[in-house]
């Protein structure tokens, strides 16, 4: 294997890095690509017995990218086209930064004057034209969505804003992913639309850690005050119902209470008091406990859009101000001497009814918390495959540093049994590494001097120096968490279904609602006791039984956990298209001979004496090869004799002493196995 470096230029992103290995990569006999965007270069190892410099050098011909061989000494190849380009770009800036100057009156007025920290650069490239990149897209984490509506409503908002393309809101996880014409908008009027919305939005960096423990953190916190909110509501309405619907306790607390004020109190008298006492009781939950429900729907309505939280509220305040007119229609009637005074609707409050409607759909929302949560815990042990820390050798020295320190260029040292902490290049030493998680064979392949390495692998028998290429954001393991969460935030054409009835929903559901009630107040004789709430109370329930919350959840959680729970197994899925397609199949081929199995390889047939089988299952056992494993169960010795002088001998076998006999066992040359003693 040999490494050259080249000069590339030139490139703006980690998108434009991206490009360019891509590039390298697909070429026949490149083992390993290193693309480095402050230095506007790249090192590529390669075999020379199947690609030459001449071939690197072309590489990039269907491209805007110019490459050159970079000398050790000298300046950059392209040292003028970097330079005219810097100048170039600084020039726009300027411009821009007039232009957004002069519309600072407009951009300052009501909910738009929040600003937004835009990292530069930020925004990444999806398609490279002539003239530039004729797409750039985002990711942005999303906090305040609470159903189908939420993330219809900030849809919709997009597709209004020029410069926009295309925009899909995943409501399983919280985020987006936005795709724009640079050329007509920034990043920052990407962040701009959510001025006014009742939602927050911060960008999610290209080169962001796989594990976000910063959005981790925010997201257990919110699922502690979750469990808090509805545990408080859950004890008041308890109290509630106890109070207000067993036989006996409504009227016993009422008179107890109003006995401390009117020493022989009426029974208006006491059914008041045990009002008041529910009043105060429930005045927490419905506006306390609750208070999101209000401030959700006031955001949702400020925005054009009717959502989840309208209902709630809407419903839950209705009942809360009837019960309110009934508790004090004494005072308004002045007539405390008969229940006559309560003769309209039998004088019953529904105070219960608000609290446990508000509890119940807190309860749904602690359980959605937990389902969120349960969606990314496929993924995030897809992403814990690499170590947190890795042993790096600087100055002659080992040093043990986090993963995010190192860097492209650090040589890292990998000892018997951890894992490759990044992508490179084996420099010194010879090992067997187990790649099963990307590519799915048992069997561990042997990696000497010159072989490229994949971070997440799981070094088995060697230690070996490696030098880092590809890191963080750059690494394939990366690239890979990338693709599912790029696939995941896809819709499936079902979910589109269930987007376009969002849309409508909370608006049919109250026109259902007040149909219910004409209905019913109709129907209920004129004059008859309790016509108001027969009418009223299915109404009610017609509202807050109709949260759309399933409707948007259902299929992006079932997106999310599925795909990423293939990943998890090796199975990448494209898109949300893919994936509901592959319900139809009934058949499926695969061209990898060897690639479906457990994993566990068996010995079927042996033609040594036993004997031999015993010195190499004692042998055997000492090694963590699959293949030794397959030996010693084969063996099926309880009391193997002890070894001594043992050695694992890469992608040969193990020697070693057993009972006076020197030992050798692994493969012949046409892969047989043999025993040699």
């Amino acid at each position: 294997m040999e490494t050259q470096r080249l000069a590339v230029a030139v490139m703006h992103c980690e998108k434009c890095v991206a490009n360019v290995a891509r590039h390298y990569e697909e070429l026949s006999g490149v083992a390993a690509v290193a693309v480095d965007l402050a230095g506007q270069s790249a090192e590529v190892t390669y075999d020379p017995g199947q690609v030459g410099v001449d071939d690197l050098l072309h590489a990039l011909d269907d491209t805007n990218f110019k490459v050159a061989v970079m000398l050790e000494a000298g300046p950059h190849p392209f040292a003028a086209d970097i330079a005219a380009d810097e100048a170039e770009r600084a020039a726009k800036k300027v411009a821009e930064a007039a232009e957004a100057q002069g519309e600072a009156g407009v951009r300052k007025t009501g909910a738009a004057a929040k600003t937004h920290a835009v990292p530069d650069g930020e925004g990444t490239p999806a398609a490279d034209g002539a003239d530039g990149p004729a797409e750039a897209a985002i990711r942005l984490a999303i906090e305040g969505m609470h159903c189908a509506n939420c993330a219809a409503s900030i849809e919709s908002h997009y597709r209004k804003t020029p410069g926009v393309i295309d925009v899909a809101v995943n409501l399983a996880n919280n985020t987006g992913r936005v795709v724009f014409d640079p050329a007509q908008a920034s990043v920052d009027d990407m962040l701009a639309v959510f001025d006014n919305l009742a939602f927050t939005a911060e960008l999610i960096p290209e080169d962001a850690p796989l594990v976000d423990e910063k959005r981790r953190a925010r997201e257990a916190a919110r699922a502690k005050r979750d469990r808090k909110v509805f545990g408080i509501s859950a004890v008041l309405t308890v109290v509630i119902v106890a109070v207000g619907m067993i036989p006996g306790w409504h009227m016993g607390a009422g008179g107890a209470l109003a006995g401390l004020f009117v020493p022989e109190s009426t029974h208006v008298q006491a059914m008041f008091a045990a009002n008041i006492l529910l009043l105060a009781l429930t005045v927490p939950v419905q506006f306390g406990c609750g208070a999101r429900f209000y401030k959700g729907a006031w955001g949702s309505l400020k925005g054009g859009s009717a959502n989840m939280d309208v209902l709630v509220a809407l419903g839950t305040s209705i009942a809360f101000l009837f019960s309110l007119w009934i508790t004090f229609l004494p005072v308004v009637a002045n007539d405390w001497s008969s229940h006559e005074a309560l003769a309209i609707n039998e004088g019953m409050p529904y105070f219960e009814t608000c609290a446990m409607l508000i509890t119940f759909v807190l309860l749904g929302k602690m359980l959605e918390s937990r389902a969120k949560g349960a969606t990314n815990a496929a993924i995030e042990s897809l992403m814990n495959l690499t170590p947190p820390t890795a042993c790096v050798l600087r100055g002659g020295e080992e040093r043990e540093v986090p993963l995010a320190q190192v860097v492209a260029g650090d040589t890292v040292l990998v000892r018997p049994g951890e894992k490759m902490p990044v992508d490179g290049v084996v420099t010194e030493g010879s090992t067997e590494v187990d790649e099963s998680m990307l590519t799915g064979e048992a069997l561990p392949v042997v990696k000497v001097a010159g072989d490229a390495v994949t971070g997440g692998t799981q070094n088995t028998t060697g230690s070996v120096t490696v030098r880092a290429l590809r890191v963080g954001a750059d690494s394939t393991l990366a690239r890979i968490v990338r693709a599912v969460e790029d696939a995941q935030g896809t819709k499936a054409p079902i979910q589109r279904i269930a987007d376009r009835i969002a849309a409508v929903f909370v608006p049919a559901i109250l026109v259902i609602a007040l149909v219910v009630f004409c209905v019913w107040f109709f129907m209920v004789p004129a004059g008859s006791g309790g016509r108001l709430v027969q009418s009223l109370m299915p109404a009610i329930a017609v509202i807050c039984v109709a949260c759309p919350c399933a409707l948007g959840l259902a299929t992006p959680t079932a997106l999310t956990v599925g795909m990423g729970r293939g990943a998890q197994l090796g199975v990448l899925i494209k898109d949300g298209t893919v994936l509901e397609t592959m319900g139809n199949l009934t058949a499926a081929v695969f061209d990898k001979t060897g690639t479906l199995t457990v994993g566990e390889p068996v010995v079927v047939a042996c033609d040594v004496p036993a004997d031999a089988l015993r010195l190499a299952a004692a042998l055997e056992a000492k090694s963590e090869h699959p293949l030794a494993r397959a030996v010693v169960a084969y063996a099926n010795v309880v009391d193997l004799p002890a070894v001594g002088s043992f050695q694992a001998v890469v992608g040969e076998g193990v020697r070693g002493v057993v009972e006076g006999h020197e030992v050798f066992v692994g493969a012949n040359g046409d892969g047989a196995g043999s025993v040699v003693t």
